[in-house]
């Protein structure tokens, strides 16, 4: 069953590297993937209070979809890019030390929508080794 979004809900869907002992060219490199986002460990994090620092380096590569796409089809897209890159992940993991896995935050407006993966997507994961985390927030009604 396909999931439905309203016009005003947002899906961000992206897989990260992230605590790695490596300059974050070294996971370009390794992924030969241009990523969304670094931060590097020790410089300053514009997220958080001035004078925070990174505690660690992060790699992050968004889905290309659109915010509007469901769940699954920006998954789909993300194991399909990181599927030929299964030993460079690896590589992460056991050379580098990297924690690696999917993020998604759905923000929602009026329902919280389903949320389902099917079988193969499931075991395309589960042959990558890497893990979902999906994170729901309920947009405030504007005044």
């Amino acid at each position: 069953m396909p999931q439905h979004y309203s016009e005003e809900d947002e899906v961000h869907f992206w897989f990260e590297a992230w605590k790695f002992n490596a300059e974050v060219s070294v996971v370009s490199e390794l992924m030969q993937l241009q990523p969304t986002k670094v931060m590097v460990a020790g410089e300053p994090n514009f997220k958080h209070p001035p004078g925070r620092k990174n505690h660690w380096n992060l790699w992050t590569f968004d889905s290309p979809l659109p915010m509007a796409a469901p769940t699954e089809e920006h998954l789909e897209v993300l194991i399909s890019v990181l599927e030929p890159r299964a030993e460079a992940i690896a590589t992460l993991v056991e050379v580098h030390q990297a924690e690696v896995g999917f993020r998604c935050v759905i923000h929602y407006r009026d329902w919280t929508p389903g949320i389902r993966f099917s079988p193969d997507i499931m075991r395309r994961l589960g042959n990558l080794n890497l893990a979902v985390e999906l994170n729901l927030y309920l947009r405030e009604e504007e005044a």
